[in-house]
């Protein structure tokens, strides 16, 4: 954990001296949000209003949960000039890294490096469960955080190149799992056949879903990358034109976890649908 949220916990627990340690980063926060503002990099979504400089320099100290608090600008930068990670792309106020076409089907593996099973949840559509495959947790862990180098910095995202493939062919920017996995894929229990949106996915496992970004009815074969099926543009943002169905934009969608307390501390990644 980085200094500030030790601060932070400190501070909850009527700490002076962590008080007093932390004014002079919450005040830098604050100049950093309001720079950022006046340039046009949060878009209209923080005013210069006390109350919402405060809220958003907030967020910007309270600790991560797995990395997932992301605004895709690396952390390490924050108090000189921020950064986002390579191969992102802004996407309202944030960088997002996970920016499928529409109409494409991926095949997603997830991780969970954690002790806790997390059911996962995608907005936006439905999934395929394929499997599950046990991996071993402890060594890449390890040799995740050393492959960042001069040092584990898990708020500047993952330690290579997003969209440079690795052995096993994916994107990402993460070791490949291939050489920790511990035995054989387990295929979806019978509950699990068909179309999902939440999956369970256990602790010291790879899970595999295959996504498609398409509404479900749409037959096999029955979608192409690039092609819309929606009645409305998913593509579209906030602040461009509204779609053909005379839709506004949105601010993207989410990949999260559904236990609240995990949901409520911001354990979440953003996803943009591209044409």
């Amino acid at each position: 954990m980085s200094p500030k949220p030790r601060l932070l916990a400190r501070v909850e627990q009527g700490d002076a001296a962590a008080r007093e340690a932390l004014l002079p980063i919450v005040y830098e926060e604050l100049r950093r949000v309001a720079r950022r503002l006046l340039s046009g990099e949060l878009g209209g979504n923080v005013s210069l209003r006390t109350n919402d400089l405060v809220h958003e320099a907030y967020e910007q100290l309270l600790p991560d949960t797995n990395n997932s608090k992301w605004s895709g600008l690396k952390e390490s930068t924050m108090t000189a000039t921020p950064a986002p990670i390579a191969d992102s792309q802004l996407v309202v106020n944030y960088y997002a890294t996970e920016l499928p076409r529409v109409g494409s089907t991926e095949l997603w593996e997830i991780a969970n490096t954690t002790e806790d099973a997390h059911p996962i949840h995608l907005h936006l559509i439905q999934f395929q469960i394929v499997n599950r495959q046990p991996l071993d947790a402890e060594r890449y862990t390890a040799d995740y955080e050393a492959a960042f180098g001069a040092g584990f910095s898990p708020g500047d995202g993952p330690p290579f190149p997003y969209n440079t493939r690795n052995s096993d062919g994916a994107v990402g920017g993460n070791l490949a799992f291939s050489s920790y996995l511990t035995d054989v894929p387990i295929p979806p229990a019978d509950n699990e056949d068909g179309w999902k949106d939440t999956m369970l996915m256990p602790p010291g496992f790879v899970s595999r879903i295959l996504v498609r970004f398409a509404p479900q009815a749409v037959p096999r074969n029955g979608v192409a990358a690039g092609q819309n099926m929606y009645p409305f543009d998913p593509t579209a943002v906030v602040g461009g034109p509204r779609d053909f169905a005379g839709n506004p934009g949105g601010g993207g969608y989410t990949t999260h976890c559904h236990i609240l307390d995990h949901e409520d501390n911001e354990m979440m990644r953003p996803f943009a649908v591209m044409k």
